[in-house]
């Protein structure tokens, strides 16, 4: 990686100084800050542009992150925080002059970025402008453009993220299943690089299900298997009770906030708090609660360096972005409880999963195996809401078994028999 800083170019290369010098001793003031400002060229995402045309062609919040990666070794500060500031093609080099930013970030990324073939281009003053030939993949739907990478081949596998994340929250099941299946991995609306539309009537539960199908029709994919946690499982809970003829299969894994009897108003208030700051507090605000919440701590105890990629991604994102998500699609989805009847009826292959200590979905989650007739529960034991990265293993291992008995044509309904009411006795004869 190269990285031109304060007027020093650090390791590996892609770094150029454009005119003019940037204040001096800007890596001191990182070291004592323990604060990188990073300039990106939008309200909302970090992008790098092609030249005059200011044509957005390189995106990747990892890649930007793995400056800071780079940082906090070279420094040594491991406790390095990045700070988003946007800045305009016009105000970039007076922001790098004045020290309003430290670093100006883009990325020349292929088809891929997790694979990291490609070095980050980050460098002061004249940033890195990607090969125009490589456009990054967006799905439209319904004028909505929607960010997703696919990696491997085979049947398809859909993965749709939860609210804390974006698609690299999937790079733990990407390339464990990319070697069996073509995975499709994006960015819900509202998360860059797929488009923040400003109306808050174009965020909600139906359109989050629908956007599934969006990208399943762009990709020209009849049926797929899908899966999704939180946020995502919720999407693709509904997608399964709204489109069931393309699905192959639905894994609903950690679903069912704000789902309780009793429960639901203080859900509101808190989801109606948290939006306000997303407001008022930004990403970096929000985060200082968000990612240590009482289903996230176990996530923090077990893996403290892979909770800290995930508070660096969450951090990274767009504020306005997740305050409508949260006011459209948290505040207003009907709770797991009042899909009873819909439920009833979905006969398509569906595994439920949660965490054991991931207390609010619980009891939504045996709510749903008991009602849907195809579906099976795992519950992970001393386990929190984020089970694809806390415990991949595990998560990668059950969903290989689901997919597997699926794709064998060997998951049925469940034998009514099984439900007679009875701990003992078996259904009367007819």
């Amino acid at each position: 990686m190269a990285l031109a800083l304060g007027g020093v170019v650090t390791t590996t290369g892609c770094a150029s100084m454009g005119p003019g010098a940037p204040p001096s001793g800007t890596l001191e003031k990182i070291k004592a800050t323990k604060t990188i400002a990073l300039g990106y060229r939008d309200s909302s995402v970090p992008f790098s542009y092609a030249g005059p045309t200011k044509e957005p062609m390189g995106y990747s919040v990892d890649l930007c992150l793995r400056v800071v990666e780079d940082l906090r070794s070279e420094l040594k500060v491991p406790d390095l925080r990045p700070r988003w500031v946007p800045v305009s093609v016009e105000t970039r080099v007076r922001a790098l002059v004045d020290g309003t930013i430290d670093l100006e970030c883009g990325a020349s990324i292929g088809p891929n970025p997790h694979r990291r073939q490609e070095p980050p281009c980050c460098t002061i003053q004249t940033g890195c402008y990607p090969d125009r030939s490589r456009a990054m993949p967006f799905a439209d739907v319904g004028g909505v453009k929607l960010f997703y990478e696919e990696t491997g081949q085979g049947a398809p596998l859909i993965f749709v993220h939860e609210f804390a994340g974006d698609y690299q929250s999937w790079h733990l099941q990407v390339r464990f299943f990319a070697r069996r299946y073509r995975t499709i991995a994006y960015n819900a609306r509202g998360y860059p690089p797929s488009d923040v539309p400003d109306k808050p009537e174009a965020y909600s539960q139906d359109r989050a299900a629908d956007d599934i199908l969006g990208v399943l029709d762009h990709l020209k994919i009849s049926k797929a298997h899908i899966c999704g946690l939180s946020m995502g499982g919720y999407a693709v809970l509904h997608f399964g009770l709204r489109h069931p003829g393309r699905a192959l299969s639905l894994t609903v894994a950690g679903a069912g906030y704000g789902s309780m009897p009793g429960e639901r108003e203080r859900f509101r208030r808190d989801v109606d708090e948290t939006a306000r700051r997303f407001d008022t507090e930004g990403m970096v605000g929000v985060a200082s609660f968000y990612t240590k919440g009482p289903t996230r701590v176990q996530f923090m105890d077990k893996d403290p360096k892979g909770w800290q990629e995930f508070y660096d991604q969450f951090t990274a994102q767009s504020a306005k972005g997740h305050a409508l998500t949260m006011r459209g699609v948290q505040m207003s989805r009907p709770s797991i409880f009042e899909l009873e009847a819909a439920m009833g009826r979905l006969e398509v292959p569906t595994l439920i999963m949660t965490g054991d200590e991931d207390d609010p979905c619980l009891e939504p989650g045996i709510f749903m195996k008991r009602k849907i007739r195809s579906s099976g529960l795992v519950v992970i034991p001393k386990a929190g809401h984020t089970i694809n990265l806390e415990d991949p293993e595990l998560f990668n291992r059950a969903l290989l078994d689901f997919l597997t008995a699926v794709d064998a044509g060997r998951w049925p309904l469940r034998n009514p028999q099984s439900q007679t009411g009875s701990a003992i006795m078996p259904a009367k004869p007819k």
